[in-house]
């Protein structure tokens, strides 16, 4: 399922908005993983209880996002 900031009602950077997605999903914060590009949203879903990952280019993503999961 995609969650967007127009469907949830609250922006990436709002702690409502992962906490709002965690209910939804009926999971632990720590089992659901933001990947991002802003540091702000990634930080706020790690204050959620989340895991983060922040990236800057999709080939930093092919080559250490596997390695965190």
């Amino acid at each position: 399922k995609m969650f967007t900031s127009y469907n949830v009602g609250y922006k990436k950077h709002e702690l409502q908005f992962f906490e709002k997605i965690t209910d939804e999903l009926h999971l632990l914060p720590n089992e659901i993983m933001l990947i991002d590009d802003k540091q702000k949203n990634v930080d706020t879903a790690i204050n959620a209880g989340w895991q983060g990952y922040l990236y800057t280019t999709f080939e930093d993503i092919k080559e250490n996002l596997f390695n965190r999961l």
